[in-house]
């Protein structure tokens, strides 16, 4: 996944929405559009992801389950399964 394709192919597959420019194709899910709607209406955000609050192991899990289940290598549920195990050490 380039750079530069990184949030074309977020938005495309549903997977993110990203902070970087995205361009609506006309085939959003009906969760993809009303995200796009607060996001285009909010006065202001937070910034931070849940990833930036969170130990360097678990930035590192979160991001490999993502890597993998975009590669192909796992399906929604075992990328749910695999976050929700990150999340448990975290809370350690």
């Amino acid at each position: 996944m380039s750079a530069n394709q990184w949030a074309k192919n977020a938005w495309d597959t549903g997977a993110a929405v990203p902070a970087q420019k995205y361009t609506l194709t006309g085939k959003e899910s009906d969760v993809q559009k009303q995200l796009t709607d607060i996001l285009v209406n909010a006065s202001s955000t937070a910034g931070a992801s849940f990833i930036d609050y969170g130990t360097p192991a678990f930035k590192d899990e979160v991001q490999n389950a993502f890597g993998k289940f975009f590669a192909g290598d796992s399906t929604p549920e075992q990328l749910v399964a695999d976050l929700q195990a990150a999340a448990d050490k975290q809370k350690k």
